[in-house]
């Protein structure tokens, strides 16, 4: 006859057996989709730091805006960064300084900034950088800066002739006296002579002179 020890030991031996087939493959997925998450997560951040470090001297590029704003959500938790955030938020949405010398100094404190920030970001995935190495390597050609600003201006100056707040001048660049042919003359009568409309005198001389 099978004793009390036996069968709790047989029945546990079976839940254990039963728990691993049901519980086993449910651990399995939990674990698998919390790598994902991570994985997912990791890869959100690193593309938002790739964003920003491909932008750091086009900060007005809307992929450096939609970056730049996303900080907040993909860095929850991260005091450091958020607070390196704020201070540089803080300043963008600062007012401008009037004079040259204010605003020069207000633009490297904004570089400043940044750079913290973006070391800040750099580090939590593992990216060691120095600050100052972040602002003075980063690389954006003259002719691609002047392009974008002739771009504004041009936008600018469209949008305030479309609105009527400013006209088309129009010039005559064109200084060539022989492009055009020259005035029909005058014809001459008796009549015209009789009557002094035409100076006798004046017309011998332009007779002379196209002799």
């Amino acid at each position: 006859m099978q004793t009390m020890f036996e069968f709790l030991q047989i029945n546990g031996e079976t839940m254990a057996t039963l728990l691993a087939i049901i519980l086993g493959p449910i651990m399995a997925v939990y674990v698998t989709r919390s790598l994902d998450n991570k994985r997912a997560e990791r890869e959100r951040k690193y593309h938002l730091l790739s964003e920003l470090m491909r932008t750091r001297r086009a900060r007005l590029d809307p992929a450096h805006v939609s970056a730049l704003n996303l900080v907040e959500l993909e860095f929850y938790g991260a005091t450091e960064i958020r607070a390196s955030f704020k201070a540089y938020v803080r300043h963008l949405n600062s007012a401008w300084p009037e004079s040259h010398e204010e605003l020069q100094r207000h633009n490297n404190e904004g570089d400043d900034l940044f750079s913290e920030l973006l070391k800040d970001v750099a580090k939590s995935l593992g990216y060691n950088f120095d600050k100052r190495d972040l602002d003075r390597l980063g690389y954006l050609p003259t002719g691609l800066g002047e392009q974008h600003d002739n771009q504004m201006a041009n936008s600018k100056y469209l949008r305030e002739v479309f609105e009527g707040r400013r006209s088309i001048p129009i010039f005559n660049y064109i200084q060539n006296d022989k492009l055009f042919p020259p005035p029909p003359k005058k014809q001459i009568t008796d009549q015209s002579l009789e009557s002094g409309e035409v100076d006798a005198d004046q017309l011998q001389a332009d007779t002379d002179k196209s002799d």
